[in-house]
């Protein structure tokens, strides 16, 4: 009889280790996963600003980061502010914003209901690039037919950059010159022998610079006939 004491005894204090070591291992296992819970929460609860991302010819310069869920986030360049967003439910965050070109000191930080800092990020230097020059609009340079007065003048025209002057030579010799209008239309008149020609067409600013030179056309003159071609 007690020897079944002794036993019973001794597998209930077995049975009391092994429920104290099963509470230790859930109080343990509890304690981490809380630990985890916290730092994801205080890590979320951070405010983020990743490095910028823009591109010359963009107009906005892409930002975006890290915050806690659901609160909004405000991004200032320098002390103005350039937008507001509200933080995903992963805790991500984007925002496209304009920005002018040049060296921006740029910091997120995450505001409450009533406009309160809750948290900052570190300030991050972005240099905005310049927008990407636009395609030229001039007006090509151009030659139509010529025609022959009664008095045997030559009149030759085309279209070319308004405000611009053009200039007519033949060869080496100067036709003349004449403004191109406002509706990107000119004019020249001259004088001329019968007989093949090499024409050079150019314009010219106010300060005489050349800005486009055409030195590919052919004039025949015949018998009061022309004939216009390019080379």
């Amino acid at each position: 009889m007690e020897e079944s004491n002794r036993l019973g005894t001794r597998y209930f204090d077995l049975f009391k280790s092994i429920v104290a070591i099963a509470l230790l291992t859930v109080f343990v296992v509890t304690l981490l996963q809380g630990r985890a819970l916290l730092y994801e929460l205080q890590s979320r609860a951070v405010t983020v600003l990743n490095s910028p991302q823009s591109a010359p010819g963009e107009l906005n310069t892409l930002l975006s980061g890290r915050g806690l869920p659901g609160a909004t986030i405000e991004v200032l360049a320098g002390e103005t502010q350039v937008g507001t967003t509200v933080i995903g439910a992963d805790g991500t965050w984007s925002l496209p914003v304009p920005l002018p070109p040049g060296d921006v000191q740029l910091r997120a930080r995450t505001i409450d209901a009533a406009g309160a800092t809750l948290s900052e990020s570190e300030v991050v230097t972005w240099n905005v690039p310049a927008p990407a020059p636009s395609a030229s609009t001039a007006t090509p340079l151009t030659m139509t037919g010529p025609q022959i007065g009664a008095d045997g003048v030559v009149t030759l025209a085309g279209v070319g950059e308004p405000g611009a002057t053009v200039e007519l030579l033949a060869g080496d010799v100067a036709l003349g010159a004449a403004p191109i209008g406002a509706d990107g239309a000119w004019s020249l008149s001259a004088r001329l022998e019968p007989g093949d020609y090499q024409l050079v067409v150019r314009e010219v600013d106010a300060a005489g610079t050349v800005l486009t030179q055409r030195p590919d056309w052919r004039l025949q003159y015949r018998r009061r006939r022309l004939k216009l071609r390019r080379r």
